[in-house]
């Protein structure tokens, strides 16, 4: 892995030659694997400030991203998702309209997907006015990005998986009652 002042966020191979790690130094980067050694992927081209949260590769020719991009005259950050068609990075979701008063925090932190076009991304949305955390779910069915209700009583999202085309598990803390026990986690299933 490349050496120095780096924060690594996520990593993900689709082969024992073909490994994408993601994470930030001073910018956004990406750094693939080829089987001999890690290189920068300097065809992502992301704007500074922001950061790349998680990577899923499916293979050379289809790896998702996730996270974020500062916005330059907004006060929030957009969500943004990424896919890598084996020549070049494209931003192919974004959102950018987040209802409400107050800054807004928004980033893609987890993406998953399927062979057959299936996404799935979780995003995190820190609602400085409500003082909270919110947390949404996107769905590409390989034509179109819809959002997904996540359920009110989520109070942290921390992880993701999908077993097949409408088999989605998350698993995080459950809603706080007097008597929380920290251990305890809460999964879900779509």
């Amino acid at each position: 892995m490349p050496a120095g002042n780096w924060s690594y966020r996520s990593i993900s191979a689709s082969s024992a030659n073909s490994a994408w790690a993601v994470g930030t130094t001073t910018a956004i980067a990406i750094y693939h694997y080829d089987g001999i050694a890690w290189a920068d992927d300097t065809s992502f081209a992301a704007s500074a400030g922001g950061l790349v949260a998680d990577i899923f590769a499916l293979s050379d020719s289809s790896v998702w991203a996730c996270g974020e991009v500062a916005g330059k005259a907004v006060d929030y950050e957009r969500g943004s998702i990424w896919h890598f068609d084996g020549e070049e990075w494209l931003r192919v979701f974004e959102v950018v309209d987040i209802p409400g008063d107050g800054l807004r925090s928004f980033y893609f932190r987890k993406i998953t997907t399927l062979p057959d076009s299936a996404v799935w991304a979780m995003a995190t949305e820190f609602d400085e006015s409500a003082g909270k955390h919110n947390y949404h779910l996107y769905h590409y069915d390989g034509t179109d990005w819809t959002f997904e209700a996540f359920p009110e009583n989520f109070t942290s999202a921390i992880g993701m998986d999908v077993g097949g085309i409408n088999d989605l598990w998350i698993v995080g803390d459950p809603p706080v009652p007097p008597a929380h026990d920290p251990c305890d986690a809460m999964e879900m299933g779509w």
